[in-house]
């Protein structure tokens, strides 16, 4: 009898040793290499299993070392993190423009060229794909659609296309194809774009602010557009189309493009950054200290916003906490306000950046909303979008 329960004793220890080591390797990928803490932030759970334990000095600004682990006992991996100071900001929620010019052209789409001979693609040929950027050709630098189409129209040789792609650079041979309208290479690009969001936060003292809480993408492509230069204009919301499910709304307004305002420097996975020389539009007595992620929980929250009729506050509800890999969806929030319902539904597209204020600090941003149930979304944290900024 003692020998069946020896061997069912073993049994046990050796399926659950299996069980960790494979949810270990399943968790390892899981947790971020690299993230953004407070200083002081000793040790945070993830919103599941994990557990982050400083193994260095986090006291400081600088570069820290963290230890994943399983239930907070069993070690996952070793990450690095950046830690910043808190800061009191202005959680502005004020609507802005956005003008921003691409570092080259990007390409968003590919076609077929019909000439005298036949169908081609020179450009799919080449091997460039949707999503490139085209930084020069023929040597010459590109920053914008009229570039590219003199360039091709003037040479019926091959051409050399340096190419942006996922950080990397190389460069490609493209052969124009005549046709009766011109040489044609089958490659559609964008030069710039221009749209409205919401400004997260300001410093008073510098005038650097934080916006948007997501990099602006290319409507077709969906990839970050790569900054050469942009500005921020004043903007007004004067509608909504209220949000349903399946179906996101959005908030109408006039960008004003004369009336420049500042200067954005960054476009990141986290949101725009840059400098406001006018603070005018913004109401700068909402001052508050930000929150690290540790000390965002759920419960009660309120965001700030302009859906129309002036920048006010509504009540939302913190509904779960995330802190694992994403930069972007740290926590999902739903709205509970019965004001802003009635107005927008929920989140609409246009109050992305807008600050999200818990226990008297600044703890984040809105990102997202889910298509499904437009009463629901994302919010980042604000460290996420101060780590980005610096």
């Amino acid at each position: 009898m003692s020998i069946l329960k020896n061997k069912k004793l073993y049994f046990v220890i050796i399926v659950l040793t299996a069980f960790a080591i494979m949810t270990t390797g399943i968790l390892r990928d899981r947790v971020a290499e690299d993230f953004c803490v407070f200083a002081g932030e000793e040790s945070f759970d993830d919103g599941s299993l994990i557990v982050m334990n400083a193994v260095s000095d986090v006291t400081v600004t600088g570069d820290a070392v963290y230890e994943a682990r399983l239930f907070g006992v069993i070690p996952i991996k070793t990450v690095s993190a950046n830690v910043i100071s808190s800061r009191e900001l202005v959680a502005a929620g004020s609507p802005f423009g956005v003008k921003l010019y691409t570092d080259g052209v990007l390409v968003v789409g590919l076609g077929d060229v019909e000439t005298a001979e036949g169908i081609v693609s020179p450009a799919r040929e080449a091997g460039i794909e949707t999503g490139d950027v085209v930084l020069s050709v023929n040597g010459q630098n590109v920053m914008t659609n009229e570039d590219i189409s003199r360039l091709v129209n003037d040479s019926a040789q091959e051409m050399e296309f340096e190419i942006l792609r996922k950080n990397k650079s190389f460069k490609v041979k493209v052969k124009p194809a005549f046709t009766d309208a011109g040489n044609k290479i089958g490659m559609w690009v964008r030069d710039s774009t221009a749209g409205i969001g919401t400004v997260t936060f300001v410093d008073k003292q510098t005038g650097m602010f934080g916006g948007l809480g997501h990099g602006i993408c290319d409507i077709d492509t969906g990839e970050i557009m790569p900054l050469l230069h942009g500005s921020v204009v004043t903007a007004q919301v004067n509608g909504v189309i209220k949000g349903k499910a399946g179906s996101p709304g959005e908030l109408t307004g006039i960008i004003n493009e004369k009336e420049e305002i500042g200067t954005i420097l960054k476009n990141t996975q986290t949101g725009v950054y840059g400098t406001l020389s006018d603070l005018g539009g913004i109401d700068t007595s909402r001052l508050y200290e930000t929150c690290s992620r540790s000390g965002v929980k759920t419960g009660k929250a309120t965001i700030i916003c302009d859906v129309g009729d002036g920048t006010k506050e509504y009540a939302v509800e913190i509904e779960k906490v995330y802190n694992g890999t994403s930069k972007t969806k740290n926590m999902s929030i739903r709205v509970t306000d019965k004001e802003l319902l009635s107005k927008t539904g929920g989140i609409v597209q246009g109050m992305s950046g807008s600050p999200i204020i818990q226990d008297g600090k600044l703890v984040g941003a809105v990102t997202h909303v889910l298509v499904n149930d437009p009463t629901t979304g994302y919010g980042i944290f604000i460290e996420n979008m101060l780590d980005a900024a610096a």
